[in-house]
């Protein structure tokens, strides 16, 4: 293939030209990891929000752990990096985030809390932070809760049915 530039430059020579180079999208043979990583953010959150707005004493903060660790921590931050395998960079520094968060919350209440001079006052600074970060916590904790869990289902749905259930929003 060539291309004839005229008097642009190149004194009428014709110039040789690539065929446009196709890639192959990435992550393609993978499923999509949001709906996942959106049900494990969703539960998470959910129960630690039922903390966090007074809803059960958080003297039993610790039933929470068990979902932190294994759902909300190691399945999040698995579907993070199946996003970064989709090339999807937001997707993937949220669910890794968030994962990673999940992991260093159960640490922390588990492992270090005991050893604080002030456990309440450090897990409270630490959500801060966190809260900081993601502007999640008590009842708008839950309501991201609950739309999390509305998207995840949302995108289960219109794969398993193949077109989509439930009307949804798009990130662009």
């Amino acid at each position: 293939m060539t291309t004839n530039y005229g008097n642009h430059g190149n004194h009428g020579h014709e110039v040789p030209t690539e065929a446009p180079i196709s890639r192959p999208v990435p992550g393609a043979h993978l499923a999509d990891p949001a709906p996942l990583g959106l049900a494990a953010f969703a539960l998470t959150t959910f129960l630690l929000s039922v903390v966090n707005a007074g809803w059960m004493d958080g003297a039993n903060e610790g039933y929470v752990l068990g979902v932190a660790l294994a759902y909300g921590g190691i399945v999040q931050f698995a579907a993070g990096m199946w996003e970064f395998a989709k090339g999807n960079t937001f997707g993937a520094v949220a669910f890794s985030s968030y994962g990673a968060f999940w992991v260093s919350f159960w640490w922390l209440v588990e492992h270090d809390a005991g050893n604080l001079a002030d456990p309440d006052k450090a897990v409270g600074w630490y959500l801060f932070a966190w809260g900081i970060f993601t502007l999640l916590g008590g009842y708008l904790g839950l309501l991201t809760a609950i739309a999390a869990w509305y998207t995840s289902f949302a995108a289960v749905t219109a794969f398993t049915f193949k077109r989509p259930m439930l009307p949804v929003w798009s990130r662009t």
